[in-house]
């Protein structure tokens, strides 16, 4: 495989999209929901509840889809990928992820 359709990657960015979206708009309610709570039980039991949230698309995975296509799926061979720049190295993401954590906290 060397390179993909032009309708597989509009299908493929909206889902990303789709994903990027629901992720973010869960770890802003979840952040509000945990920030909220004021005992340390109803906290442990807010941050269980929240995790069930997180994992429930595996979990539908788990028990949706046939073994015959889970075998398939993990099967698949990833695609290379360009080798990343690095500044000092030092990669950008990683950048990106620690002003974005510094960002939600404060």
């Amino acid at each position: 495989l060397i390179s993909i359709s032009f309708c597989r990657m509009l299908v493929m960015l909206g889902t990303l999209c789709l994903r990027l979206w629901i992720a973010g708009t869960l770890l802003y309610a979840g952040g509000r929901w945990l920030s909220n709570t004021s005992s340390l039980s109803d906290l442990l039991l807010n941050c269980a509840a929240l995790v069930f949230v997180l994992e429930l698309d595996e979990l539908l995975y788990m028990t949706l889809v046939p073994s015959f296509v889970q075998g398939i799926v993990s099967r698949l061979q990833p695609l290379p990928l360009r080798q990343e720049r690095l500044f000092r190295g030092l990669s950008w993401r990683s950048v990106a992820v620690l002003v974005g954590c510094a960002a939600y906290v404060t």
